[in-house]
């Protein structure tokens, strides 16, 4: 990797944790405007909005996204599947566990019922990563260029929705959504060094060992 790359991505994942640690503190103290916000999508969502937003909220559920990442068995390179799964979990455990550090409540008026804790936003994060691992893969597989634009920017919109329908449903705050793309990120930026890695390199087995 280019030393200017190494240093672009390197800042970026600095920039990241820097955030993550802002927004728990946000989140520790429960901010007013992040509270009042919530309340505000709350109360003005038009109820056709709520009723789109809880079909398109379940793409970003861990079983659709493990499923879009299972489907990747279909590309020719395993590498991208096996690579992508094992990070996917990765990244869910660490979100747990920063969910049980933090414990931070849902906010009190809910269009859909969900349990466990509120900060970071699960959906956000795995949404983040799993699409933009996607788009990471589409990029590399696909040569005609409209399509992979097209698909680009319909995957991007998606991860936006998904993220932001959880404000709007009443199950996080925006700080939990900021959060969970915050803590995507590196994730995502490390699973594409890893297949990088491996597709340049790699595993061979030898036969007689095994």
């Amino acid at each position: 990797m280019k030393t200017a790359k190494r240093l672009i991505l390197s800042f970026t994942v600095g920039i990241c944790i820097m955030l993550i640690v802002l927004l728990a503190t946000f989140a520790k103290k429960s901010i007013g405007w992040d509270i009042q916000f919530s309340k505000w999508c709350n109360t003005n969502a038009p109820n056709a909005l709520v009723r789109f937003l809880k079909v398109i909220t379940a793409f970003g559920s861990i079983y659709c996204l493990a499923i879009v990442m299972i489907s990747l068995f279909f590309v020719k390179n395993k590498t991208y599947m096996i690579v992508g799964c094992f990070m996917l979990a990765l990244t869910a455990l660490f979100g747990v566990a920063v969910k049980y550090i933090i414990k931070r409540p849902r906010p009190e008026v809910t269009f859909v019922k969900e349990i466990g804790y509120s900060f970071p936003s699960a959906h956000a994060m795995l949404s983040l990563f799993t699409f933009g691992f996607l788009i990471y893969v589409l990029v590399k597989l696909i040569k005609n260029k409209a399509l992979k634009i097209s698909l680009v920017c319909l995957i991007s919109s998606l991860i936006l929705i998904v993220s932001f329908s959880r404000v709007v449903l009443g199950v996080h705050y925006l700080t939990d959504i900021l959060a969970g793309w915050c803590i995507a990120i590196p994730f995502l930026i490390g699973t594409i060094i890893m297949c990088e890695h491996f597709l340049k390199n790699p595993i061979k087995f030898n036969k007689k060992h095994i």
